[in-house]
């Protein structure tokens, strides 16, 4: 049986004193693989899976698949919005960057990781599109967004 750390009652002090934390398991995959995990999980809206290997070896090796974010951050047209788990939505219109906002973001939501699980374990994923290139050069940009993608987003 998967024992998940912190044990339930470390957790739950934790949890109501307001400290951020991880719980986790975790398992060798001698009978799925990171794939056919996905796929099992493929109806999810939001998921991503990342894979490491180190130098080709078996030691230092992870995958990590991630779904059902507490937290969501997406810019689109230089608007960002947050969504949490609550389904509290807050919209801003940034008059500079989108970029400061994520910062912020991003500097909210740092926690101590275990020492026996690797940096990538927690924190915020996704992608900067190719649009928000206008954020960092000044650059004229050509409308030609077909797929009405956001031009960031990151989930935690």
């Amino acid at each position: 049986m998967d024992i998940l750390k912190p044990d339930l009652k470390l957790f739950k002090e934790k949890y109501d004193s307001g400290i951020k934390q991880i719980l986790f398991t975790s398992f060798a995959a001698d009978v799925h693989t990171p794939i056919s995990s996905l796929l099992k999980l493929e109806k999810e809206k939001y998921l991503f899976l990342f894979e490491s290997v180190e130098r080709g070896s078996q030691k230092g090796r992870y995958s990590v698949i991630g779904l059902k974010p507490d937290l969501i951050w997406e810019c689109k047209d230089g608007i960002t919005k947050i969504k949490k788990s609550n389904q509290e939505i807050i919209k801003k219109k940034i008059n500079s960057d989108p970029l400061d906002n994520l910062r912020k973001i991003i500097k909210e939501n740092k926690l101590k990781i275990p020492h026996d699980l690797p940096s990538i374990a927690c924190g915020l994923f996704g992608y900067l599109g190719y649009e928000m290139i206008k954020y960092f050069e000044n650059v004229e940009m050509i409308k030609k967004d077909k797929l009405d993608l956001p031009e960031s987003i990151f989930i935690r």
